[in-house]
């Protein structure tokens, strides 16, 4: 895999191990020039080889990014040039970030910043699910590689991994399409391993927390190690993906499920209606295309914004 970057201290930082012998390179043309001139500004980088998973031959690292690179992919697949299959993009930190539904995300240093482009260019059933499973369940498999937190993560519908009820990770999935085929897809993974952001507490995030907090004294818990578990588990199930559909990635992410089964409240996020309910009761399952099914109420639910009974004041 090519990693390019602008920043070589903090390049070094983040991979682990770190890569050997930099050079410069230009990319001013194609696709690939044109997303490397709206991450960095400029045209020539430098370059260098890691061996990382078989599904990725382009890491861009940014030291501090001046919009979201998760917008930046989007744009750049939307505009026509055929961007290569297995693109990585990290920040170190960054303006403008945000979450589900634009809300805005803190991005301190020390944490996963990570945006990935797959090109499958073929027929994926139930395809928006089985892309935002894949991002979730990818983030809590990696996690489990970290010393003391094996099993210890769980998913709130539809985009929060959770531990111990602290929210440490949120994900997004944007899918292009052309008929029946996916053309593209677009993740957008925001872990805290090294820095709990700064996030005012609400009903639906009652805490935020980060990695660290919950490692094992003197175990490594650093951005680079916990990154390259990330990668891996990315690569593995996006491969389980487009081999075997999403019924596997979506069983693992009913496994993980933080709901299922617990009392809850549903609010609209429609601009204008929000704080609206939804739905109310206790969540009974999660449908083939991650629609909620809560207490009685006949039509499962398929957009809102969660939060828990045991955390809302009476």
């Amino acid at each position: 895999m090519r990693v390019y970057t602008d920043n070589v201290v903090f390049a070094d930082r983040v991979l682990t191990p770190s890569v050997g012998e930099w050079t410069p390179i230009g990319l001013r043309s194609g696709a690939l020039g044109g997303l490397a001139g709206a991450l960095y500004g400029v045209d020539v980088l430098l370059c260098s080889e890691k061996v990382v998973d078989e599904e990725f031959e382009h890491l861009f690292l940014v030291e501090t990014a001046p919009r979201s690179q998760y917008d930046v992919l989007i744009a750049c697949a939307r505009e026509g040039g055929q961007l290569p299959h297995g693109i990585l993009c990290l920040a170190g930190e960054g303006r403008r970030f945000h979450g589900f539904r634009q809300r805005a995300w803190a991005s301190p240093r020390g944490n996963i910043y990570l945006s990935v482009f797959f090109a499958p260019r073929r027929e994926i059933a139930s395809f928006g699910a089985g892309f935002m499973a894949l991002a979730a369940v990818s983030v809590a498999e990696a996690i489990d590689t970290v010393p003391g937190l094996a099993g210890r993560t769980r998913l709130k519908w539809v985009n929060d991994i959770l531990i111990d009820e602290a929210k440490v990770c949120g994900v997004l999935a944007h899918t292009l399409s052309e008929g029946t085929r996916v053309t593209g897809a677009i993740l957008g993974i925001g872990l805290n391993v090294e820095t709990v952001p700064p996030v005012e507490p609400t009903v639906f995030v009652p805490r935020a927390g980060a990695l660290v907090e919950y490692c094992r004294e003197g175990e490594s818990c650093s951005m680079g190690v916990v990154l390259g578990y990330l990668i891996a588990a990315l690569g593995r199930n996006y491969r389980l993906l487009v081999e075997d559909g999403c019924e596997r990635l979506l069983g693992k992410y009913r496994e993980r499920s933080a709901v299922i089964g617990r009392e809850v409240t549903v609010y609209d996020d429609t601009p204008g209606r929000e704080g609206e309910i939804v739905a109310e009761g206790r969540v009974s399952g999660i449908g083939e295309n991650l629609e909620l099914l809560v207490g009685d109420r006949a039509e499962p639910v398929t957009r809102g914004r969660l939060a828990f009974k045991s955390f809302q004041s009476t």
